[in-house]
């Protein structure tokens, strides 16, 4: 199993850096409301990472991870938005649940 594992992450790497660059979004600003963290996309629009959904220990490093976007201005990687959904008094927000980083350009 971690061999797989360790392919996997191989294969991504090698081959993965395009598929995994092609949204090409920005975070442009991060939302933390109760223990959720929300994202406003440049293109997307809101995206939310729910701590029922992922747990609090995926909620802190997509927080991280959406800081680190901000700060650097380096685009996103792959994100997987869900069905949209009113959260925090935001309409038309999108779950996710996965959250990449591109490389800068």
């Amino acid at each position: 199993m971690r061999q797989v594992k360790w392919i996997s992450l191989l294969l991504v790497l090698l081959f993965g850096n395009n598929t995994l660059a092609e949204s090409g979004d920005f975070v442009t600003r991060v939302y933390s409301c109760n223990n959720d963290v929300g994202l406003l996309m440049q293109n997307a629009g809101w995206v939310v990472v729910r701590e029922a959904s992922v747990g609090e220990k995926r909620v802190d490093r997509i927080f991280s991870l959406g800081l680190s976007l901000v700060a650097t201005q380096n685009p996103t990687g792959f994100f997987n938005p869900g069905a949209a959904i009113s959260w925090c008094g935001i309409a038309s927000v999108r779950p996710i649940t996965v959250l990449g980083m591109g490389r800068a350009l």
